[in-house]
């Protein structure tokens, strides 16, 4: 067996993130992407956000200044575990570098570069990571010896301190050498033997020499100290000391300089400005307060315990306010801060607690000293691994669970906030009340709405995800189970699988959920209107010129309009005008100038406001206006006095026009009988001439016009498709330049491509091509319901010579057609369902479907609200779409908020069942029962937005009129605009409602849970809802139909346990307990106590299998409660997966891995016949087949095991009685052999066999708790087989290392790679330059788009 790992969204969990202005300065060059008035440089030119993600990956985003996006310019895989970012600045640099801490044990530091392509035309570049030093100081991995966990450097650049856990931490120089690229000097050794390491952090001294502060425990110590107060941590041996380091830039020598005593609970640091900046200093936040330390200050104070006006241990401290559902005995801790520069001697920090809620600290300094701290509340938010604010007053907040938000600041003086706290004059509470001479803590109640900040956008994270299901998108089961009778789904979901994730909020309260994702893009239906018939045809103009059909030409330097002036729907007989301005509404002839009476083929704005072209069966209709509005962008409507005038080309003899095309300035139209004439437009004279005409001896089935390329008046290629199976590329200049087949001229044939079937649409459209510049491309629809793509080179015409891509896409014919998403070229293709082809980050093309219901027709949609969108029609209703996460490999279509973590799912009877709880959590019955007053923290109601860019057009597009009350043959009236603004100010309302952390229990063992079910065909609707009470916490769910029942009736089993604690893992009792599902309706049928914690539960031979503790036990149902039949002791420690297929039981053990059960129905006896040579921790495991499962352990591994055949020959129960209970599992023979072994990277929470796509190959899907999707696809031929393998070895040795890490190594982290290929790595082959590219395609005696095309295809038989 033979496998290949393919990543199919990457991680979306967070390790930490960074600001810096990490673009290179402007290029002085106008063609350079860095030139200022470049897109890049002008967007995005203040700061980018770099991201760290679990998986070893490092993303740059963009913040665009239009709309506040997070936009993903560059990615770079590291093949290496993150543990620390810090940015820095050399001196005499004009943008900022980074230094990364991971785990190849190394420090690296790199830039960001814009990387030119090779030779050849069109050559251009990518914005990319480059590794300018990685500096190897000892063994890779996570140890708390190996630094790396912390990462400090010296504000003003010069040097920088890398620091571990335990014992060891590193100072390195950095300077320049003389051609000005930085330098990173040997590693200079500041360890400290037994030195536990809490935080790092580089102090601003100005130009002094650096100083790097840390928090550390000696614990050397804390052995040596015989007081018995030494083991509770009370000890003066055990407290912990804020030390300053000294790296003496004179001595290359680092010393001890300062150290002073801080709070026990001290877990954070943070630098102060210094230097002319500041006071300096650092910010040391600990339980329950926030003291600020600096060297030499308050010396022979501090003794006490921090009391007396806000006077601490060497320092001066400010209480942190607490919730009033606080338990007294647990204190507020701070989990991230952040210290924030406005200008010179003005700066701010916000610390966030573990709860979430965000406090400024503001610090009062006087005469160059600091003499009291300020501490507000903000506002609460999901509890963050990191945050960062812009300079543009942005808050950019990582959550830990949950998606992760950029936020606007609506106000950052917090002097009248309601919840303050101050160091030197007490703390007021919210009546203005509290002790001014102690430093006491005031209680406040958290808000649940955002009072100083708005969310701006969202980045999804499914992290933490604990398991995964598939299914239709109806909610149906898969075909032939036995378990669920779905309703049956619509054609279009029949013929879709989706991924139904379970996401965790941590245990934190909030951010849990159920995301339904579908794979593709996603579409947010912003407008529907009715028609008045079923049309042929839909197009748009263009106002002022620049585009039509939805082809525009945004490169166009004479273009006039912005937006859109007209949609056309075109009937048989007839054509529909409506006028795109305030509202959408239908015009009259007399108003647009347009023919209403007959149909439309083709409509096109011209360039420079030289009027509008209207394309009919029987000729050309040249629209231009003269007086009021002559040239306008956004006219129409009733009323107006607008004056055309009209030219009119009818078409010769009884011939008709069957089909046209064209842009601002040339437009193509095919008579039948095979003609085709070209029509220019004289810029001077505004006259639309026919220029060349030529018969190509076949019928024409479709005609497109290429763009106009930037600089230029006229396009040079036209592409026609023919009945005789043929594609021509033609040329529409005059001079005919280039070389290629068939004659010169305009309309003379440069290249040709012969297709299968008969093509039925064609588009040329410059995509971004590799390493970042333009390729132009042609794509052909089929009236088989094939696309194919190939490449055109711009200056002969000529088509690639490699075989194009192609691919199926359903049923129908394929309609092409061009569209803007997101400010880039794609094009959309319309079959049995919508799909849509995008440029990738490395220059690839992908083709995803849209998740939408098929459209009949569609062009691309601009208007002032909605800049790129998408208008269709459906049947006899018109659509306004807009296109969001077009990156991404998936669609969230539907998430349903949840009160718990999910830890389990099942579907049963079209339903789904989810088991729900958190530990140190207190139940819905609970909170209702007035014990705390703390917020309706965890209602099902929340509807909060996910902060995509559709809900902001569609609000602003209702307020405007616009959006879902579009109508046509309607006015606005007062009343609908006021209603739309209404709800816009609703949906404002709406996103700033936040979820809050619920109060906290005063005692370990507290559990909250529930058992929900779901209808996914009702758009997941709840149906109903169990919580569980006393403590009783649900950790296992499956759906179960006894045999020995008279009915056939589905039951749910729920395993609980009541009373659990961690440490030690214990509980008060444990039970498995059966519902019925009535009317949609959970009803109890009974519980029944068993030994050990249900972790497991799954049908087998009509009953129900559990895994109780290290045993199995196999129970049948009863009249008042389960009968156990037989019981048998498995696994070592507790069973964590079980599957059946026959008579064999796979089960996997938390400690002893994977062991194979048989059940012997003679005897009645559960015996184990094969286990697992080695001891793995198992997570979750999937039967491929009868002897055959995939599984995957809490260190990232996925490995196949397969039993050995004659695993049947082996005895069970030989021992008899007692013994055969608790000895069965101790003696086995028989082992599992490992076929498959790789290292994913991240621990895999979900495995589920099956395929995204109807007649797709099967494979082994995976989620990981970070929220990664992926996929094992088995590789069924021996030559794929050679050829993966091959390019992998290569990639192995050219791929760019940018932290020095081997890929290799990173898959086999803990065992070697065995039959599987890294499909991760393949991906890289298009990042690499063209000269290494040919010498891996060489090897392979292939060209290299040819190696390109096949590693593209690679995912094709699974999405």
């Amino acid at each position: 067996m033979d496998l290949l790992s393919v990543q199919l969204s990457p991680s979306t969990s967070i390790i930490t993130t960074v600001l810096g202005n990490f673009l290179p300065p402007p290029s002085p060059s106008p063609h350079s992407p860095l030139h200022k008035s470049s897109p890049l440089s002008s967007t995005y030119k203040d700061e980018l956000l770099l991201v760290a993600r679990t998986g070893g990956s490092l993303d740059c985003y963009g913040i665009r200044d239009s709309d506040g996006s997070l936009v993903l310019l560059t990615s770079v895989r590291l093949f290496s575990n993150v543990r620390s970012l810090c940015t820095f600045r050399p001196p005499g640099h004009t943008s900022d570098s980074l230094l990364v801490g991971c785990s190849s044990g190394t420090i690296s530091l790199l830039e960001l570069a814009f990387e030119t392509g090779g030779g050849g035309a069109g050559a251009g570049g990518g914005l990319e990571f480059r590794t300018v030093h990685c500096e190897t100081f000892g063994k890779s991995g996570v140890r708390r010896g190996t630094p790396g966990q912390y990462l400090a450097c010296d504000p003003k650049g010069r040097a920088c301190m890398i620091s571990a856990v335990e014992k060891q931490r590193f100072a390195y120089v950095l300077n320049r050498d003389a051609s000005g690229r930085t330098t990173i000097s040997s590693p200079l050794e500041a360890h400290k033997s037994g030195a536990i390491t809490f935080a790092t952090v580089g102090l601003d001294v100005g130009y002094e020499n650096p100083i790097f502060a840390t928090l550390e425990v000696n614990v050397l110590l804390t052995d040596s100290d015989p007081s018995p107060l030494a083991s509770v941590g009370t000890a003066p041996a055990t407290r912990k000391m804020l030390t300053y380091y000294e790296l003496d830039l004179g001595l290359n020598h680092v010393s001890r300089r300062w150290t002073t005593e801080v709070e026990r609970t001290a877990n954070l640091l943070g630098s102060v400005p210094g230097g002319g900046d500041g006071p300096g200093g650092v910010i040391v936040c600990s339980e329950d307060r926030i003291t600020y330390v600096h060297e030499g200050m308050n010396k022979g104070k501090g003794k006490g315990e921090g009391k007396g006006k806000g006077k601490g241990k060497g320092g001066i401290c400010v209480a942190v306010p607490r919730r009033s559902s606080q338990p007294e005995g647990r204190g507020v801790v701070i989990n991230v801060l952040t210290v924030h520069r406005q200008k010179k001697n003005k700066f701010f920090a916000l610390a966030q607690t573990e709860l979430g809620d965000v406090f400024k600290l503001t610090l009062c300094v006087v005469s160059g000293s600091v003499v009291s701290l300020h501490l507000s509340l903000l506002d609460t938010l999901p509890v963050s691994t990191s945050l960062n604010i812009t300079k543009k007053g942005l808050l950019f907040a990582a959550a830990e669970f949950g998606d992760h938000t950029l936020y606007q600041f609506d106000r950052i003086d917090l002097k009248d906030a309601k919840v303050q706290s101050d160091s030197s004059s007490g703390d007021k509470d919210e009546d203005g009340s509290g002790d001014k001479d102690e430093l006491t803590s005031l209680t406040f109640k958290p808000s649940t709405t955002l009072r100083n900040l708005h969310p701006v956008s969202t980045l999804r994270n499914l992290g933490l995800t604990t398991g995964l299901l598939l299914g239709s998108f109806s909610g149906s089961a898969p075909t032939g189970s036995p378990l669920a009778a779905a309703s049956a789904p619509t054609p279009a979901e029949a013929s879709t699988t989706a991924i139904y994730a379970l996401c965790g909020g941590g245990g934190t309260g909030g951010g849990s959920s159920v995301r339904v994702l579908r794979h593709g893009a996603g579409a947010a239906e912003l407008a529907v209107s009715d028609l008045p018939g079923t049309p042929s045809g839909i197009f748009t103009v263009r106002g002022g010129g620049g585009g039509g059909g939805g082809n525009y030409n945004d490169n166009d330097n004479d273009n006039d309009g912005d937006y859109d002036k007209y949609i056309v729907v075109s009937f048989l007989d007839a054509s529909l005008i409506l006028s795109i301005g305030a509202s959408v509404e239908e015009v009259s002839e007399e108003s647009s100038g347009f023919l209403t009476s007959t149909s439309t083929i083709f409509a096109v704005g011209l360039a420079m406001g030289q009027g509008e072209v209207q394309v009919h069966p029987n000729g050309v209709r040249h629209v231009r206006s003269k007086g009021k509005g002559a040239g306008g962008s956004g006219g129409g409507g009733s009323g107006t006095t607008t004056q055309f005038t009209f030219t009119e080309w009818l078409a010769p003899g009884l011939k008709r026009v069957l089909f046209a095309h064209g842009n601002s300035h040339q437009i193509v139209i095919a008579l039948g009988g095979g003609e085709l004439i070209l029509f220019e437009l004289d810029v001077e004279s505004g006259v639309l001439a026919e220029v060349a005409s030529k018969d190509l001896g076949e019928e024409v089935t479709c005609v497109d016009v290429g763009e106009v390329p930037k600089g230029r008046v006229r396009s040079e290629w036209c592409a026609v498709g023919t009945k005789d199976n043929t594609v021509r590329v033609l040329s529409l200049s005059e001079s005919g330049s280039g070389s290629g087949g068939g004659g010169g001229g305009a309309l003379g044939t440069k290249s040709s491509q012969a297709t299968k079937a008969s093509p039925t649409s064609v588009s040329l459209v410059d995509m971004v091509g590799s390493k970042g510049h333009l390729d132009l491309f042609l794509t052909v629809g089929l009236q088989n319901g094939v696309v194919l793509s190939t490449r055109v080179d711009p200056v002969s015409g000529a088509l690639s010579s490699s075989t194009p891509t192609s691919k199926f896409l359903g049923s129908r014919p394929v309609k092409v057609s061009r569209v803007t998403i997101d400010g880039s070229k794609s094009t959309l293709l319309l079959s049995s369902r919508p799909w849509i082809t995008h440029s990738t980050s490395n220059g690839s093309h992908v083709t995803s479907p849209l998740s939408y219901p098929p459209l009949d027709h569609s062009v691309n949609f601009s208007s002032s609200e909605i800049p790129h969108g998408i208008v269709g029609t459906v049947g006899s209703s018109l659509r306004i779409l807009l296109v969001e996460e077009v990156g991404e490999a998936f669609a969230q279509s539907n998430k349903v908020p949840l009160r718990y973590t999910p830890r389990g799912g099942c579907l049963i009877s079209g339903k789904i069942a989810l088991v729900e709880s958190d530990h140190n959590e207190v139940s819905e019955e609970v909170r209702k029962g007035g014990d705390f007053t703390d917020t309706d923290t965890y209602t099902d109601t929340y509807t909060g937005t996910e902060g995509g860019g559709a809900e902001k057009a569609k609000a602003k597009a209702k307020a405007k009129g616009e959006g879902g009350g579009m109508e046509v043959d309607s006015d606005s009236d007062a009343d609908e605009d006021a209603s739309a603004s209404a709800s816009a100010d609703a949906d404002a309302d709406t996103s700033r409602k936040i979820l809050v952390r619920g109060p906290i229990p005063p005692s370990e063992g507290r559990w909250g849970s529930c058992v929900r079910l779901i209808d996914p065909s009702a758009g997941l609707s709840t149906c109903d809802i169990v919580e569980l009470s006393g403590d009783e916490a649900a950790v296992s769910v499956c759906a179960v139909q006894f045999h020995s029942r008279s009915t056939e009736e589905v039951l749910l089993a729920v395993g609980t346990t009541e009373g659990l604690t961690m440490h030690p893992m214990r509980s008060k009792a444990n039970y498995i307990t059966l519902y019925r599902i009535i009317e949609n309706r959970l009803l109890l049928l009974y519980k029944t106590p068993v030994s050990g914690i249900p972790l497991c539960l799954t049908q087998f031979q009509g009953r129900l299998l559990a895994g109780v503790g290290g045993s199995l036990a196999l129970y049948d149902i009863g009249k008042k409660q389960l009968l156990r039949k037989t019981q048998a002791k498995v696994g070592g420690s507790m069973i964590r997966t079980l599957d059946a297929v026959g008579d064999r039981i796979f089960a996997g053990d938390m400690q002893s891995s994977m062991h194979l059960v048989r059940y012997d129905v003679s005897g009645n006896e559960l015996g184990v016949v094969c286990d697992d040579l080695m001891q793995r921790a198992i997570v979750a495991a999937e039967v491929l087949d009868f002897n055959t499962v995939a599984c995957s352990d809490k260190w990232g591994n996925v490995f196949v095991l397969r039993a050995p055949p004659d695993v049947d020959n082996q005895v069970i129960g030989a021992q008899g009685g007692g013994r055969a209970l608790w000895d069965g599992g101790k003696n086995v023979g028989k082992k599992f052999e490992t076929l498959c072994h790789f290292c994913i990277g991240e621990v895999v929470s979900g495995l589920r066999r099956g395929s995204l796509i109807p007649g797709g190959t099967d494979s082994v899907i995976y989620t990981t708790v970070s929220g990664r999707v992926g996929a094992l696809m088995p590789i069924t031929s021996r030559d794929d087989v050679e050829f993966y393998s091959t390019v992998e070895i290569a990639l192995r040795n050219e791929v760019d290392r940018p932290v020095g890490s081997e890929p290799a190594n990173y898959r086999a982290s803990f065992i070697p790679v065995k039959h599987v290929v890294d499909g991760e790595l393949l991906e890289l082959y298009g990042k690499l330059k063209p000269e290494k590219q040919k010498k891996i395609a060489e090897g392979l005696d292939r060209t290299v788009e040819d190696v390109v095309k096949k590693l593209a295809a690679m995912c094709n038989g699974l999405i």
